[in-house]
């Protein structure tokens, strides 16, 4: 008894091989662009989480002052140094505003009597605007006493429009600027200084930086939701050539 066996070969075109190539970039490049937009938005909400939480330390921080402290303070904390500045490693922290006016901010590090080295914040100077060469105040060489409150500077990254500093003026606050001192990452803010206590690290409240969190996030949901509920998919193959084949088997 013969049974036959019936065999289908599908053969597609060249024109069709690319096209469906074309499908697949199109796809990759669809979900590429999608994944990328929720991918920022997840990004920027879990940096506005991160800027609450600094607030909430912020807002908790002890008013306590401690001298010398061995541990590193918290955002904002109160806390006292005894020490002796070395102005020659002076800088002024470029772009500072105060009540409306631009200025500049002046950064000498200090070496404590426990031999660490700290960034200390002296106090604001207006300067309208100018880039003309800033003269360097007087600095006691003296042992002194200082109080003020504490701005950690660890994850703190922006864009740079050239070199950091220049040797008078940098554009942000690191440490790296002094690679020679062994500098604790933070700086010291003083209540006393050429301005009085000037620095403010409430821009926006911790309840709005939550709010700026939850709408990143709505949105990188959306998109991921829009790049599901739109998402192409590949055309289904047209077969060109269709052979059939008979073979006999007995039985």
């Amino acid at each position: 008894m013969a049974i036959p066996q019936v065999v289908i070969t599908t053969v597609l075109s060249t024109a069709d091989k690319r096209a469906r190539s074309k499908q697949r970039w199109r796809i990759s490049v669809w979900w590429g662009g999608w994944l990328l937009l929720g991918a920022m938005g997840l990004g920027l909400a879990n940096w506005q989480w991160q800027r609450a939480e600094e607030k909430r330390q912020w807002q908790t921080a002890p008013r306590v002052a401690e001298v010398n402290p061995q541990s590193l303070p918290q955002m904002n904390q109160a806390l006292q140094l005894q020490g002796i500045f070395y102005p020659q490693f002076n800088r002024w922290l470029d772009n500072r505003t105060l009540n409306g006016q631009v200025g500049l901010a002046l950064i000498t590090p200090l070496q404590s009597t426990d031999g660490r080295w700290w960034l200390v914040d002296r106090g604001f100077v207006a300067t309208a605007g100018s880039r003309a060469p800033q003269p360097w105040p007087d600095t006691a060489l003296t042992l002194q006493h200082l109080q003020g409150y504490w701005q950690p500077l660890e994850g703190r990254r922006g864009l740079l429009l050239g070199a950091n500093d220049d040797g008078q003026r940098i554009q942000q606050l690191r440490t790296d600027v002094w690679p020679q001192l062994d500098l604790q990452p933070g700086v010291l803010h003083l209540d006393n200084g050429s301005s009085g206590r000037w620095w403010q690290p409430l821009g926006v409240s911790r309840e709005r930086h939550l709010g700026y969190a939850a709408q990143w996030l709505l949105l990188a949901l959306a998109a991921l939701a829009l790049a599901w509920r739109y998402r192409p998919k590949l055309k289904a193959q047209r077969v060109r050539v269709c052979t059939l084949k008979a073979k006999r088997r007995w039985l």
